[in-house]
C-alpha cells in the first residue's frame, strides 16, 4: 500500500529531482552538504540518473541508512554510496532535519 502511494506522488511530482527536493523542503528539510551523522539531526540521501529521481535512503539514529528495495525488503547499508550506481543511480542531493520532528503535510 505505502509502495502504491509513493509510487503515485512521485509520478505526479514527474521524477524530476528538484520535485523530490521541493517536497522534501515542505516536510522541513534542508539540504546539507553530506552523509555524515550529525547530532540532532536526521537525514536523507536522494538518487538521481541523468536528471530523474531513482531512490532516496533515510539515515538512522545509529548512523547506518535504510531503503526500501521497490517492491523488495527494506534494507540497511552503511552509507548512501555503498548502492551507487546500476538501477539506482547516485547520491546526489542530502537533506537534514531536526530529528523526533514529524511534519504532517497541509
Amino acid at each position: 500500500m505505502v509502495v502504491a502511494q509513493w509510487n503515485r506522488l512521485l509520478a505526479s511530482l514527474g521524477n524530476k529531482i528538484e520535485s523530490l527536493v521541493e517536497m522534501f523542503t515542505g516536510l522541513e528539510y534542508e539540504q546539507c552538504n553530506d552523509s555524515n551523522t550529525e547530532i540532532g539531526y536526521e537525514k536523507v540521501a536522494l538518487y538521481e540518473n541523468e536528471g530523474e529521481f531513482e531512490h532516496a535512503a533515510l539515515q538512522m539514529p545509529n548512523g547506518r541508512w535504510r531503503s526500501k528495495m521497490g517492491e523488495g525488503p527494506v534494507i540497511e547499508h552503511p552509507n548512501p554510496e555503498s548502492l551507487a550506481g546500476g538501477v539506482y543511480g547516485s547520491p546526489a542531493i542530502y537533506m537534514r532535519r531536526p530529528a523526533n520532528r514529524v511534519t504532517r503535510p497541509a
